[in-house]
């Protein structure tokens, strides 16, 4: 009888990582994340199998070519983390990429939300720009007028170790609004140079 040592890969080179997606999965994973901890992924540094032991496997894993796609997903679409690893000469993979969708409690929601946007509301924001955001119209001026929306989260990324960028994507959707008064409306906000403003 053969029995399998649990930390050996089932489809491992003589050296480097697992090729098998399976290895990288446990359907029951529960998305434990959250900003802080998000915030401590070292891309370039960071290897698959010392973010499973850190944290768990993943809910749902691809391979595509030297590519290794990790997934966690929470409860709902606005709770989840993407985690890109590229295979190194050595056979591992070293995250290269990492994105995190999260709830937020910056914007208060409503699922009954009914529409307070006319046209001209919508007109007269400011769209801010790649080089400076806060050329933008703030979201605490947005929240004055239109204080609760229908949804909100924001994500947050990385390409670089320690750099990260956020960005908070605010829906106001009534599909029976009354008339004068817009359906739908979709902001994206980025956050100016200290991080913390939308």
């Amino acid at each position: 009888m053969m029995t399998k040592n649990d930390d050996s890969d089932s489809k491992s080179d003589s050296k480097g990582d697992s090729t098998d997606v399976n290895d990288y999965i446990d359907k029951n994973a529960k998305l434990d994340w959250n900003e802080s901890k998000f915030k401590k992924l070292k891309v370039g540094k960071d290897s698959a199998k010392s973010i499973m032991k850190t944290y768990c496997k993943a809910s749902d894993a691809q391979m595509s070519g030297d590519d290794l796609n990790m997934t966690y997903s929470g409860k709902d679409y606005s709770e989840s983390v993407y985690l890109t690893f590229k295979k190194q000469y050595d056979g591992t993979f070293i995250l290269s990429h990492a994105s995190g969708n999260f709830p937020t409690d910056a914007v208060q929601t409503d699922d009954s939300y009914k529409s307070d946007w006319t046209k001209e509301q919508f007109d007269a924001l400011n769209k801010g720009d790649y080089s400076n955001p806060s050329n933008g119209t703030k979201l605490e001026g947005i929240l004055k007028d239109h204080p609760k929306a229908s949804d909100a989260d924001y994500t947050i990324s990385t390409v670089r170790e320690d750099e990260f960028k956020k960005e908070l994507t605010v829906f106001y959707n009534d599909f029976k609004s009354e008339d004068g008064k817009l359906k739908t409306v979709y902001l994206l906000f980025d956050t100016t140079e200290d991080g913390d403003t939308f």
